[in-house]
């Protein structure tokens, strides 16, 4: 997925509601991205992406 946070957030949980996945699984560091961008990535999808996608599947 390419995006801000917000916007791999939004996508993952599309998916989670049109398609029914109880999983994500994210492939990082394809392409020739070099490392300080790939790690940066990591980060982004460890603080903000997966706390933000809990907290919305975690609503009533």
């Amino acid at each position: 997925m390419v995006g801000s946070p917000a916007e791999i957030t939004e996508k993952i949980l599309w998916e989670i509601e049109v398609l029914g996945n109880s999983r994500f699984l994210a492939q990082i560091g394809l392409g020739g991205v070099p490392l300080k961008e790939t790690t940066r990535s990591i980060e982004l999808l460890a603080t903000e992406v997966v706390p933000n996608v809990r907290k919305a599947l975690s609503k009533p």
